[in-house]
């Protein structure tokens, strides 16, 4: 009996060493599991971290192109109403219909400048002797240095004709290239 005894206690303790060593194993699975989770949620937490960050730059980007646009698009309107006024400046300069009506019966005005403002230009006057004069021009230069010039050539022109009281064609012309600047 005492046999018997020794053996099933060796066999309880057995059983009770293989329990152990099966809950040990349990709980060592267990803590693992934990610490993958711990360092799911904090990995998780970082990306989430960074992915915020990142947020916060993009709007600040965003925010600083934005004012950007907003100043490019003032500027872009500014230069755009100063070509327009410069447009209407250059055109009180050409030959108005008024008078081409009255000095020429069959004609038509082409007046098609690569930009708002060219160095394009028509001019027409009323002589003091009373002829009728005008001048079709391409001044140096396109866009805006184009229409300055195109209005320093008409202003010229009118100086020349009401200063100097010239009259014909070629003293017009050969005192404007002696001195265009008048």
């Amino acid at each position: 009996q005492a046999a018997a005894d020794s053996v099933k206690a060796g066999e309880a303790a057995k059983v009770t060493d293989a329990l152990l060593t099966a809950e040990k194993a349990e709980n060592k699975q267990h803590q693992q599991q934990q610490y993958f989770l711990y360092a799911g949620i904090f990995f998780a937490l970082l990306f989430a971290g960074f992915i915020f960050n990142r947020f916060k730059v993009v709007n600040k980007q965003k925010g600083i192109i934005e004012q950007q646009k907003q100043k490019v698009e003032e500027a872009h309107k500014e230069i755009t109403d100063s070509i327009n006024y410069a447009e209407r400046i250059q055109r009180s300069f050409l030959a108005t219909d008024v008078l081409l009506n009255e000095h020429l019966k069959e004609y038509f005005v082409y007046f098609n400048p690569k930009e708002a403002v060219s160095g394009d230009f028509y001019w027409a006057g009323k002589l003091a002797n009373g002829n009728f004069a005008m001048v079709n021009a391409d001044s140096t230069g396109h866009g805006v240095p184009g229409a300055i010039m195109s209005i320093l050539n008409v202003s010229s022109i009118e100086y020349i004709i009401a200063k100097n009281r010239v009259l014909e064609l070629e003293k017009i012309t050969k005192k404007y290239f002696e001195n265009p600047n008048c």
